[in-house]
């Protein structure tokens, strides 16, 4: 077998000409599909806090500083008003808070799916917190909402009341 020296670069061309005209391998192993791609990780976030700013008027900044973590700690637990003041701070992004418009839907929907008849002030706050979202946020506020509801009541999400057009 006669063996040519090629420089650098004519030996690079060269391995992957012959690489590609190698055959498929045809073992069972490259015919075998891929397994399944995973799922994305769904977070529940907690509220993010941001540094009060030096002017803090009536001490807001401090005060949510303070009820944000206690709130959310609650709401996991299954209280209803924590659940309620959590999708609040997700939804106005209170000083010293980041507005979370996902999260604060997805809380809205666990809130629902919990107390559908619990009147207006809950399905009005699901109106405007879910219905203002794009269809791919939304569908992510609804894989949030299930693994909420999963870790908080060990169930499903149940279907919700359809948000108005």
């Amino acid at each position: 077998m006669l063996r040519i020296r090629l420089p650098g670069s004519l030996a690079l061309l060269a391995a992957g000409l012959a690489a590609c005209s190698n055959p498929a391998p045809t073992s069972s192993a490259a015919a075998a599909p891929a397994p399944a791609a995973q799922p994305a990780k769904v977070e529940i976030e907690a509220p993010r806090l941001l540094d009060c700013p030096s002017a803090d008027p009536g001490r807001e900044c401090e005060e949510v500083r303070a009820s944000a973590p206690a709130d959310f700690k609650r709401a996991l637990g299954g209280d209803y008003q924590a659940q309620r003041n959590t999708a609040y701070m997700f939804a106005t992004a209170r000083v010293g808070m980041v507005k979370r418009p996902v999260q604060a839907c997805a809380w809205r929907m666990v809130i629902m799916a919990e107390r559908p008849a619990n009147g207006m002030p809950d399905a009005g706050n699901y109106q405007t917190d879910c219905g203002t979202l794009s269809p791919r946020d939304r569908q992510a506020a609804r894989q949030v909402a299930q693994a909420i509801h999963r870790q908080v009541y060990g169930s499903d999400l149940p279907e919700l009341p359809p948000l108005d057009a």
